[in-house]
């Protein structure tokens, strides 16, 4: 496919917010928290000055998209994003009209009337039929999707570089990955997309107690049979500089159980935005 390089509308509503989204995701969007704890946290993100906020509904079944709906009902102009293609149970569908109607779902349950930015979660470039493009395209112009990119971890995110309908990708980034997986983000950056990164947090040095969230992530790692142990050699911020000064994210979405750990993420994340240092 013939990589399309865009001018990026996305880049430009994001001008000026910091660079920084907050997920309920993982535990957040389970009974192992509660409804009121994911809305402090979000009130946390807004007081921090995050407008950014993804979700899913695969996560919990639709429970993040409602707690996440619920707890920004008051908020003044917050940027939502959510994805489609994968809901409960893992089941995936990148049916035209199973995206459409996911789409409906997820709005109703964020009870806003448009997202911000709707990711499908991880098509494979064949599932990016002409059809699935076209209902996208209406829903776009219909004003119930303002953006729209490709979540994934594999080449298959590379194909939003092939339809001018994508202006982002959303993949892991994290200074233990190697050079391979690290150019995916190089191609995505030089067509013109907004590099969206995940897990920059992976294999970081810990400091004090495990949270919700660290015992989250690892009982995932050991649910995924991968009992390999990485060399844990960066910090929390030493990651963050990383990802934004050498690894080329342009925003970075993560999720936390821990409201001080939210707040010093931001801070930094402000600070570095003001020193314009990546």
């Amino acid at each position: 496919m013939p990589v399309h390089t865009q001018t990026n509308t996305l880049a430009s509503d994001l001008a000026g917010h910091l660079p920084l989204a907050f997920g309920v995701s993982g535990p957040l969007a389970t009974p192992l928290s509660s409804t009121a704890r994911v809305a402090q946290l979000v009130q946390t993100a807004l007081e921090a000055g995050i407008r950014l906020f993804d979700t899913a509904p695969l996560y919990g079944k639709g429970l993040g998209e409602e707690r996440l709906g619920e707890a920004l009902k008051s908020a003044s102009s917050p940027l939502i994003m959510t994805k489609a293609g994968v809901h409960g149970g893992k089941i995936r569908d990148f049916a035209p009209a199973a995206i459409q109607d996911s789409v409906e779902q997820s709005l109703s349950r964020l009870k806003t009337d448009r997202i911000f930015l709707l990711w499908l979660h991880g098509p494979a470039a064949a599932e990016l039929t002409d059809e699935l493009l076209t209902v996208l395209q209406a829903m776009k112009t219909a004003g119930k999707v303002t953006h729209v990119g490709i979540a994934g971890r594999t080449d298959d995110v590379l194909a939003a570089n092939s339809h001018d309908l994508f202006e982002a990708v959303m993949l892991p980034l994290n200074c233990s990955m190697s050079e391979d997986e690290l150019k995916r983000v190089q191609i995505c950056k030089a067509a013109g997309r907004t590099v969206f990164a995940i897990e920059t947090l992976t294999n970081i040095r810990r400091s004090g107690p495990p949270t919700l969230g660290s015992l989250w992530r690892k009982a995932r790692k050991l649910s995924h049979m991968d009992m390999t142990e990485n060399p844990r050699e960066h910090t929390a911020d030493e990651a963050i500089r990383w990802a934004f000064s050498e690894g080329g994210a342009d925003v970075m979405a993560s999720s936390t159980t821990n409201r001080g750990r939210l707040r010093h993420n931001a801070a930094l994340v402000r600070a570095m935005t003001l020193e314009n240092s990546w």
